[in-house]
């Protein structure tokens, strides 16, 4: 299920993005979900931006509905009824007025009062955490208790309070005492609302009265709502993945298409002419970037995933230097990133640049990350920021490559390290390639490119193989 979402939403973005006319970056797109259970109620939830979080959305709302059918199942198989429960305010504040609660010192000394109701037979309910949290399997997976949040209607009143009021300290005699609320405070409270303590629950806020009652009158509708399983919602995704409440879903008397709007025909010269000028689909583009770049379908295909296509072609002028800016574009930069380097300062002109200098042989490829590392640090430094870029950037080459060696001078090594070796170049015969470049090029790592390393580590087994023949 979320896998499909996933899927059908990426197809959208990738149509979108390859007209070339769209913008990019998290909220340049919102997805509203709708979501539904076996026993639960469509709930949408409102402009998810981050196409990532689909998933973990639509896991934890499944978890949500099947913990609030559980509790409805739960509330009558404990014999509680609705038309036990009545709007009933008691004002507890003389209980609080020497208490250690922050939250409702804080409240009474700006006027506020702690108001409370009752609520028979909720006992339990409010913190309750599914018994069996393993019961509920999605996709290949389970809940993992711990993990995924198992609790529900507390959070659920929390949200409607905060919504129809704006308090912030709502409390419930399940997670009490907590918060600085003593053992005898809640005692205290549950005598003055003659409470029966091995089946009765009560819920709790500190704010100006009027408030107060705000918050505990949707509290109220939402409990009763609780007898019904899941109620149909609007709800607006948290950053975790889950959702609060925004407002009930609108019911049939919504109509769609907005019939005050009247209809627009197209015509089809129209329609030709779009068509016309349409943008490539994602297989013209891979194609053209296979064939234009000579590169393999895998790697092509993370280059117009990541849209990396325009910066390919803004650092590689030709064929010939592809595999240098690829590696710079899919390996280095990401490494770099992942080190908490700002890439956006180096203009693709300095990349660009930099693939030049590989190509050409004055910087080996191993060095390309240490290379852009000192261009930005120097940058940030005082003493380059009015120097040119380009000159900035072939100063660090140079640098590189004073130490660099000669060609003559690896093959002494690579002939000394094929010699102390012999045993494995005898045994392994051409295989041996791949077990000598590991010695070899910690011994010449940043004094020449690793490709022409291997070259001429080939060139040396196949003349020592030779002579020994």
């Amino acid at each position: 299920m979320a896998i499909t979402s996933v899927t059908g939403t990426r197809c959208l973005r990738a149509a979108v993005k390859f007209t070339g006319r769209s913008r990019r970056g998290l909220g340049s797109v919102r997805q509203d979900i709708n979501i539904s259970i076996e026993g639960g109620a469509r709930n949408e939830i409102k402009l998810v931006q981050d196409l990532s979080m689909i998933p973990v959305v639509i896991r934890k709302e499944a978890i949500r509905q099947a913990l609030l059918v559980e509790s409805s199942k739960y509330l009558s198989g404990m014999n509680v009824k609705e038309n036990e429960l009545a709007l009933e305010f008691h004002d507890v504040s003389s209980v609080f007025t020497s208490t250690v609660s922050k939250v409702i010192g804080r409240g009474m000394e700006k006027g506020g009062k702690v108001i409370c109701i009752r609520l028979p037979g909720f006992k339990g309910v409010l913190g309750r955490r599914m018994d069996r949290p393993d019961r509920i399997e999605m996709d290949d997976k389970t809940i993992r208790p711990g993990i995924d949040d198992v609790r529900v209607l507390g959070p659920e009143i929390a949200f409607r309070a905060r919504s129809a009021s704006g308090v912030k300290g709502v409390f419930h005699s399940d997670e009490l005492p907590s918060y600085g609320i003593s053992k005898e405070e809640v005692e205290e409270v549950a005598s003055r609302l003659e409470m029966d303590v091995s089946r009765d629950a009560f819920v709790m806020v500190c704010a100006p009265e009027k408030t107060a009652y705000l918050a505990l009158e949707a509290v109220m509708r939402r409990v009763k709502e609780a007898f019904l399983g899941v109620p149909s919602e609007v709800r607006r995704p948290l950053p975790e993945g889950g959702s609060e409440f925004m407002r009930p879903m609108p019911g049939s008397a919504r109509m769609y298409p907005e019939t005050d709007i009247p209809s627009l025909d197209i015509p089809y010269e129209l329609l030709n002419e779009l068509s016309r000028d349409l943008p490539p689909t994602r297989t013209e583009l891979l194609e053209n970037v296979m064939n234009r770049f000579r590169i393999g379908k895998e790697t092509a295909s993370q280059i117009v995933d990541l849209d990396l296509v325009g910066t390919l072609e803004n650092i590689c002028n030709d064929g010939s230097s592809s595999s240098i800016a690829v590696r710079l574009l899919l390996s280095v930069i990401p490494e770099m990133k992942k080190g908490g380097y700002d890439i956006d300062r180096i203009p693709n002109e300095i990349l660009s640049a930099l693939v030049d200098n590989v190509s050409s042989g004055k910087c080996p490829r191993e060095c390309m990350g240490d290379v852009l590392v000192r261009y930005l640090e120097r940058r940030a430094g005082t003493g380059d920021d009015g120097e040119p870029g380009y000159l900035l950037l072939e100063r660090i080459v140079n640098d590189v490559s004073k130490g660099m060696i000669s060609e003559k001078e690896a093959r002494d090594i690579i002939r000394r390290v094929i010699t102390d070796r012999e045993n494995l170049v005898r045994e392994k015969g051409e295989r041996a390639h791949a077990p000598l470049m590991g010695p070899i090029m910690k011994l010449l790592k940043g004094k020449m490119d690793g490709r022409k390393i291997s070259i001429l580590l080939r060139e040396e087994l196949d003349k020592h193989r030779t002579s020994i023949e």
